[in-house]
């Protein structure tokens, strides 16, 4: 590393940390109400709630936005398709608003929106200039209070003012709010704020009409359609935070991004600014409701015990929140689309280099090994360069690897600042054999740490804490005791009956001795310091790389800094590690992607429940092929579905993946022997999977579907088509039975086939 670098990487953290240390609000202070009851306005004239007609619009040589200034509401107008969005329905909807809040007071908590509250009450105004349309609301729970001025608002007031910026420019609307101007009455704060929750919702969607949710690696869900556990789903984008006690075990977005297709037509929501704050909200039509999604943002953390008249909360963020509403028609708008209007936004946004990968004459064989377990010894560094051994006398010559549980506590890992080595594995000079090994070899390893958490509640620094005052702590699985949900992951490309025989037939692991471990983590002011002094230590030079763990998917507020400046201090470390060493990330939120080389554990399944009218789409991974390496969870060799896993990376772009740990008698994958019985058939697989990635391994996806019919127009189920940039298609066949597309497409049973065109 030249010093250049090191000082570059250093200034980076420094001004994170300069930025954050004039942060005054703690987490834990309080707010005494009369009740946890929230009380919701009196719903005023339908004529407030719905969109009648435009007065005033800007324009750009694609899009017209047009406001009304009856219901103080705009549409937006595709010029080419003449297709028009609106952020009120055109059917009288007596819940329909453009932006809401929830305000915290003395008096109690209110639920107030820009109709009932402020246009109802004619206290909204409007600046039109340029390209833009400034709609400001001044909302309260009664018409007197909401027409005052706020120098004479008092702390007995309900009352909040703020203003939504909309700007047009090509194919692009932005929408924004500085929160840093929203006035509140004295004692009073908002917790979160709805942004259009109906900006293009539908009372009558077509059969083929669908809305785009970020869970997982993406999911369509049927906007006419009906399953009682996805009819209505929230999606916390980067995960919940643990800061509010939160159960890991919920739905997770790794990328700030919404849509709703309806015909020809489509739009690709990515939030901008305020996106650690973001949950996506979504449902379809009923008797009622429209079909819509939404976003909307937590600015102050809260947290009220059941029955409590107390409420604590966080530290506010006075940032803006902005969302890009990205329009497409025709042939692009589909999720596809949608995943490259997404990538430029990312690419501006800096999350996403702008430069894309040259083709590759061979795709890396992805292996993670275990090394260790509390004590328990998994697989040492010797043993670990025997395993790779294994690998090259099968002629796979391409390997990166992944050594986890290498540090104190293994899998479970102590504090990364006091921790040191396993003895047990080889120590510093068995790490530095394995790198001296895989460096001769051409192969790449990675050590696996976890930055800021610990299975110790005593972290090396200050600890961070949840709103209760109590040690901030996320649970972690023991992927060495438990299975994936095949169940749910591939319900969809199999079939109901099959997935569930498979997940039936799964048997408990050898190593199963924990489920979960609990870990604590630690002050997220802290952090910089600590990981920069790491950084410039002896670990970065006895690996190729560093495989960074918790980093990826973790993210959580603390002592006075919100989840969003949380978010920028976690970015700007993983911006700073390429300057000692090369980067690859867990899970991948994608504020953490940007130097990085690879992406593991990509999720390729849904948090909700797979069914006809919720399926799960390679969105992400479609966002990122051709411009990082990506791979899934391990695939388990003993695992009666393994075929249609091993499928499933070859449809979805990923290099093959495998997890194993060493016994003196032979290797296991999660207490299998696989090397002995099943060597052949993962080389088998692997070699399919680089004859087909290695030509695509340059290209962006351009396009996804099931291929619906034969070659004699019979309908197919599970059979899928994946597109590249470079005119490449490669089909999957998830059935037992040979297949002919109408294309003339011949794919043998649970096999793939590459058309170059």
């Amino acid at each position: 590393m030249s010093k250049n670098c090191f000082i570059r990487a250093s200034a980076l953290i420094i001004a994170v940390c300069l930025l954050f240390s004039s942060c005054s609000n703690t987490a834990g202070s309080s707010l005494n109400i009369p009740s946890s009851e929230i009380i919701s306005p009196e719903a005023l004239d339908n004529k407030f709630h719905t969109f009648s007609s435009s007065s005033k619009s800007v324009k750009s040589d694609f899009l017209s936005l047009d406001f009304d200034e009856t219901s103080y509401s705009l549409s937006v107008t595709d010029l080419n398709s003449d297709f028009t969005w609106y952020s009120l329905p055109q059917s009288p909807d007596s819940g329909a608003f453009t932006a809401g809040v929830t305000l915290y007071s003395p008096k109690g908590i209110y639920s107030l929106n820009s109709q009932d509250n402020s246009v109802g009450f004619g206290t909204a105004s409007y600046e039109v200039k340029d390209n833009t349309i400034t709609v400001s609301y001044k909302m309260s729970d009664s018409r007197e209070t909401a027409k005052k001025s706020f120098e004479n608002i008092t702390k007995d007031d309900i009352f909040v003012s703020l203003s939504v910026v909309y700007t047009v420019s090509n194919q692009t609307v932005t929408v924004s709010i500085d929160c840093s101007s929203i006035q509140c009455a004295p004692g009073s704060f908002i917790g979160s704020i709805s942004l259009l929750p109906y900006f293009g919702a539908s009372y009558s969607p077509a059969d083929s009409d669908y809305i785009f949710v970020p869970d997982g690696s993406g999911a369509i869900m049927k906007a006419d359609g009906s399953d009682e556990n996805t009819d209505t789903v929230s999606i916390a984008v980067y995960g919940q935070d643990p800061a509010l006690g939160s159960d890991s075990a919920s739905s997770s977005a790794s990328m700030p991004v919404f849509g709703i297709k309806s015909g020809i037509n489509a739009f690709a929501a990515v939030i901008k600014d305020g996106d650690a704050l973001a949950t996506i909200n979504a449902s379809r039509k009923t008797e009622n409701s429209p079909a819509k999604a939404g976003a909307s943002f937590t600015l102050t953390p809260v947290y009220i015990e059941d029955g409590s008249q107390k409420v604590v909360y966080g530290a506010s963020y006075d940032g803006n929140i902005t969302v890009a509403y990205k329009f497409l028609a025709g042939a692009n708008a589909d999720y596809i689309g949608m995943a490259s209007a997404a990538r430029e936004e990312f690419i501006e946004m800096g999350y996403i280099s702008s430069q894309v990968a040259e083709q590759s004459d061979s795709i890396p064989f992805f292996l993670t090994v275990a090394g260790g377990y509390g004590d328990y010894v998994l697989a040492t560094a010797s043993q670990t360069q025997d395993m790779l051994g294994v690998l090259k006398g099968k002629g796979i010559n391409n390997i990166i690897l992944r050594y986890k549980g290498l540090l104190s506590g293994g899998l479970n890992q102590k504090s990364l600042y006091s921790s040191k080595i396993n003895g047990k594995l080889g120590g510093e000079s068995g790490l530095e054999s394995l790198y001296t090994y895989t460096r001769s070899q051409n192969y790449k390893l990675f050590t696996d740490i976890n930055i800021f958490s610990s299975s110790s509640k005593y972290l090396s620094g200050l600890k961070a804490e949840n709103l209760k005052g109590e040690n901030s702590v996320y649970s972690l699985k023991n992927n060495l005791a438990l299975f994936e949900n095949t169940n749910n992951r591939l319900a969809s490309r199999i079939g109901e009956e099959a997935a569930s025989a498979g997940a039936e037939n799964s048997s408990a692991s050898l190593y199963a001795k924990e489920t979960e471990f609990t870990r604590y983590l630690m002050s997220i002011t802290k952090l910089p310091d600590k990981f920069t002094s790491l950084l410039s230590g002896n670990l970065t030079e006895s690996s190729y790389g560093l495989s960074l763990n918790d980093a990826g998917y973790v993210l959580y507020s603390d002592n006075g800094v919100n989840r969003q400046d949380a978010k920028e201090i976690i970015e700007s470390l993983t911006k700073a590690v390429p300057a000692y060493s090369a980067l690859m990330v867990d899970t991948g939120n994608i504020y953490t992607v940007y130097n990085a080389e690879i992406i593991a554990n990509m999720a390729f399944d849904t948090y909700y429940r797979e069914s006809d009218s919720y399926k799960p789409v390679p969105f992400a991974q479609a966002v990122l092929h051709g411009y990082s390496l990506y791979t899934g969870k391990p695939i388990d060799a003993a695992d009666p579905l393994y075929r249609y896993t091993m499928l499933q990376y070859i449809e979805y772009g990923a290099m093959p993946s495998f997890e194993w740990v060493f016994d003196e008698s032979s290797i296991f994958y999660y207490g299998y022997y696989v090397l002995s019985e099943r060597i052949s058939e993962i080389v088998e697989f692997y070699d399919k999977a680089n004859e087909m990635l290695s030509y695509v391994s340059g290209s962006l996806i351009t396009g996804h579907r099931e291929i619906g019919y034969s070659s004699e127009n019979k309908t197919l189920t599970g059979v899928y088509c994946t597109t590249y940039s470079n005119g490449a298609e490669i089909y999957v066949n998830y059935t037992g039975s040979v297949v002919t597309t109408s294309g003339n497409i011949v794919i043998a049973p649970y096999d793939c086939v590459l058309v170059k065109r």
